[in-house]
């Protein structure tokens, strides 16, 4: 049994539940952080605030936590910041990795990009990079921007 987060009125209203081996992660709400990612490996012990995008009682509008391999992606909202694609490593430290660093190596360079458009070619979900639910032509737009911007 994980532990309740908030018991006010209407709860913390858990949602975008993803397992990972060992722990789930969701969104769940309280008065003190708004919307958060958190994780729990089932007790009360094991539930933290993994991430919090906006600090304080605002909220980061948390949508399509999925695992894959050893990193959760997700989409959040870090105002003034647009909506954008995050990701962490679950079996290590919680940080921001740079969704441009494509092919994960650790820096940016021309082969992420050749990386991004083979995804994009294969029309894989990963290539959705602004959320709509669709591989398009505007996510190669939103890719580049990131990768110049250096994440």
């Amino acid at each position: 049994m994980m532990v309740d987060l908030w018991e006010g009125a209407g709860g913390s209203q858990p949602a975008w539940i993803s397992r990972a081996p060992g722990r789930i992660f969701f969104s769940a709400y309280t008065p003190e952080t708004g919307t958060e990612l958190w994780t729990s490996n089932g007790s009360a012990f094991g539930t933290a605030l993994v991430f919090e995008a906006v600090e304080g009682p605002s909220s980061a509008g948390l949508t399509g936590l999925t695992v894959a391999g050893s990193r959760l992606y997700f989409f959040a909202t870090a105002a003034p910041s647009p909506t954008s694609l995050w990701a962490l490593e679950w079996s290590g430290a919680v940080g921001d990795i740079c969704f441009a660093d494509y092919d994960t190596s650790g820096g940016l360079g021309v082969p992420d990009i050749f990386a991004f458009l083979s995804s994009w070619f294969a029309l894989q979900p990963r290539a959705d990079v602004d959320g709509n639910g669709a591989v398009a032509v505007p996510d190669i737009f939103a890719y580049l921007a990131l990768w110049f911007a250096g994440c």
